[in-house]
C-alpha cells in the first residue's frame, strides 16, 4: 500500500515503500530537514525513522524509538500506519532486511553474520522476517543476485 500522505511529497524526501514504490518520507530528521518546512505532525516520525535507520545493523524495538522520540506508542503507530502503510515494529523489520539484502551481495558472509549485522537476534527470525518482505528465503535471494552477476549458485 503506497503512502497516503502526500504533504510528505512535497519536502522533496522518498523511500521504498513495502509495495516497492517510492513513498514520501524523511531520510533525515535533522535541521536540515527540519528546515525544508516539514508539516508539524511528521517531524516525529521523522526522528523515528532516522534512528530507525541509523541503528538497522542493531536489534532495536519500538521501545528504543520511543525512548529517543518522545510521543506515545499510540501516536507513532496512528501516524507511521498513515503515512508509511506499516506499523513501527514493521517498518524496524523493513529496515533490518534492507540492510540483510545488500549484506547478501557479500558472498563471503555467513547467514549468521549476515543475521548479525543486519539486527536481528538470530538466524531463525532473520530467514522468517525476510521470507515474509521479500517472498523468498535470504540464500533464494542471494542466488538470484548470484545469477544475475553471472556466478554460481549456492547450493
Amino acid at each position: 500500500m503506497p503512502c497516503v500522505d502526500s504533504s510528505l511529497a512535497d519536502c522533496g524526501i522518498t523511500a521504498i515503500s513495502r509495495t516497492g514504490s517510492l513513498c514520501p518520507v524523511f531520510q533525515e530528521a535533522s535541521s536540515e530537514v527540519l528546515g525544508l518546512d516539514v508539516p508539524e505532525p511528521h517531524v516525529d516520525v521523522a526522528l523515528a525513522m532516522r534512528f530507525i535507520q541509523n541503528h538497522a545493523d542493531k536489534p532495536i524495538t519500538v521501545r528504543d524509538v520511543l525512548k529517543e522520540v518522545p510521543i506515545s506508542r499510540r501516536h507513532m503507530e496512528i501516524q507511521f500506519r498513515k503515512l508509511l502503510g506499516r506499523s513501527p515494529r514493521q517498518q524496524i523489520q523493513h529496515a533490518h532486511v534492507e540492510r540483510a539484502k545488500l549484506l547478501s551481495q557479500d558472498f563471503d558472509l555467513s547467514w549468521a553474520e549476515t543475521a548479525e549485522l543486519s539486527g536481528f537476534d538470530d538466524q531463525t527470525t532473520f530467514g522468517r522476517i525476510f521470507k515474509r518482505f521479500e517472498k523468498c528465503t535470504p540464500r533464494q535471494y542471494r542466488n538470484r543476485i548470484r545469477r544475475l552477476n553471472g556466478d554460481e549458485a549456492d547450493k
